[in-house]
């Protein structure tokens, strides 16, 4: 991951709302395309998994930092909308998203930065994309307390 450019008083906020407990359960960043929605979401994910956090943010050195930083580590899942696979059926369809975003998410991994498709393709959360996240949500943390 790319350090976070021009959002210095919201990583501020942020980073202590996380290292004080304070963080609300829910939290919606919005603003126009390009402005580092995604990636302000991403450095939020990686302070509170960061195993040294301070009230400036993450330590940037400890295991789940450096998985954080790559978008590797178990705990952190990283949906965005993906085109609905054709070859999918109501039955499998669950699982075919999540093998869609799997693929794309090695992708974004390589562009970070860099918009991933122009393409006009109808690109959405599916129901069963929810019903997936909600099951992780149940999910014990693979490396975090």
């Amino acid at each position: 991951m790319h350090s976070l450019i021009g959002h210095n008083q919201l990583q501020n906020s942020l980073a202590r709302a996380c290292h004080d407990g304070n963080l609300p359960s829910g939290v919606l960043i919005h603003g126009p395309p390009g402005v580092g929605k995604q990636h302000l979401a991403l450095w939020t994910a990686q302070v509170l998994l960061c195993a040294n956090r301070t009230p400036s943010g993450p330590c940037m050195v400890c295991k789940s930092c450096l998985l954080s930083q790559k978008v590797e580590h178990p705990d952190l899942h990283w949906f965005f909308p993906v085109s609905k696979p054709s070859s999918a059926r109501a039955s499998n369809l669950e699982l075919a998203l999540e093998a869609a975003r799997q693929d794309s998410l090695v992708t974004r991994r390589q562009t970070f930065l860099r918009p991933i498709s122009t393409s006009r393709e109808i690109r959405s959360l599916y129901l069963a994309t929810v019903k997936y996240l909600r099951k992780q949500a149940y999910k014990r943390p693979s490396m975090s307390s």
